[in-house]
């Protein structure tokens, strides 16, 4: 017998969960990364088709198995978001549609509830929760860039680097330097920019991440979870 795929684990733990009680997404999210732990690495952005999705390739999996269910009529959404199992369907069945559901290739259309999912409780002025987009951390860094020595923003945009700012320097001719910067949640998912012949060619003299886990990075870091910590002290 075959190893089940994180699409078959995922979709056998969102029905485990609801079957003890109805949970919103945030918590399934929570519950089948505790069941799944090696399945679940945050580190793993999704990445289909050469566009970036801004969350990890777990939870779009999840997020997936979540809507198949949904579209095979075994879970509902109700008024309150709060995902149940169908009341009519028999526990056999359940388990027989379940197998049946196939792994839905490529990112999906849409999601029901993608504003439920947070991080950890936090007073950040802007946020009250740890961010865990790619575009929480353009809010933050919008938020405390003059903290941070960057006082001016040219631009954003999609493509790499994201953006262009301004740092402000003690040096005599200027009183401030052009810089350009790339936003990530964690600093290794650099990484896939250091494997793209068109994006090392590019410069980028800062990555700005919220946590900052890989030590050997080739650009400098600056992580946002400690130096705002030094800023609201």
């Amino acid at each position: 017998m075959s190893e089940l795929t994180p699409f078959q684990k995922f979709k056998q733990g969102i029905v485990q969960i609801l079957t003890i009680s109805p949970e919103r997404t945030g918590v399934i999210l929570q519950k089948i990364k505790e069941m799944h732990a090696d399945e679940c690495k945050d580190q793993v952005r999704c990445i289909h088709n050469n566009i970036d999705y801004k969350r990890p390739e777990w939870e779009h999996i999840a997020r997936s198995a979540q809507q198949a269910l949904k579209k095979s009529g075994i879970v509902f959404l109700d008024n309150n978001k709060l995902w149940k199992i169908v009341k009519t369907e028999t526990i056999e069945k359940i388990s027989k549609t379940i197998k049946e559901i196939e792994e839905p290739q490529g990112i999906p259309t849409e999601f029901d509830d993608l504003d439920e999912f947070v991080g950890e409780p936090m007073e950040l002025g802007v946020m009250r929760w740890s961010p865990t987009t790619h575009d929480g951390v353009i809010a933050l860094f919008v938020e405390y860039r003059n903290e941070l020595g960057f006082p001016i923003m040219e631009w954003i945009r999609p493509q790499f680097p994201d953006a262009c700012v301004y740092q402000k320097t003690a040096k005599a001719r200027a009183s401030y330097v052009k810089k350009y910067v790339e936003f990530e949640l964690y600093s290794s998912l650099f990484k896939e920019h250091t494997l793209n012949p068109k994006h090392s060619k590019r410069k980028c003299d800062y990555i700005i991440c919220w946590k900052n886990d890989w030590k050997e990075c080739p650009v400098p870091v600056i992580e946002l979870k400690s130096e705002i910590l030094k800023i609201k002290k």
